[in-house]
């Protein structure tokens, strides 16, 4: 009886497992095409970009050095997908990012709401971020 429970409890980790893969590998995709898309939108349209981030801004040069960021951290999650490894090493890290966009848009005296782009972002890195350490 022992013996088939740990079976059962085995065979539906080894079920979770395959479509947890192929979950966390969407979930990189489409985290890395938003943060592709947020840089190019930064680069070309950095007044609306600063609108959308919740923060007014005189200076474009700030959004654009942003949008930078996330383009090229786009690119870098692209180029590590092959690997879990790296990947399990860098999303906990990538949480930090819109943290810390939280904590700005509050520093600079903007509303709670200003912050719920960057709130649902780091809630969904964080879920990717699980995701990928499961095997």
């Amino acid at each position: 009886m022992r013996a088939t429970i740990h079976s059962s409890i085995r065979s539906a980790a080894m079920c979770w497992g395959r479509i947890v893969s192929p979950l966390a590998r969407l979930g990189t995709v489409v985290l890395a095409i938003g943060l592709l898309g947020l840089g190019v939108g930064a680069l070309v349209l950095p007044e609306w970009s600063a609108q959308t981030y919740g923060v007014p801004v005189e200076q474009g040069a700030w959004v654009q050095a942003t949008g930078l960021r996330d383009l090229v951290l786009g690119l870098v999650l692209l180029a590590l997908l092959p690997s879990p490894t790296a990947l399990r090493r860098i999303l906990p890290l990538v949480i930090l990012l819109p943290l810390g966009d939280v904590a700005i848009v509050l520093l600079d005296g903007q509303p709670l709401a200003a912050t719920a782009p960057h709130a649902v972002g780091t809630l969904a890195i964080a879920i990717l971020a699980g995701l990928v350490w499961r095997r």
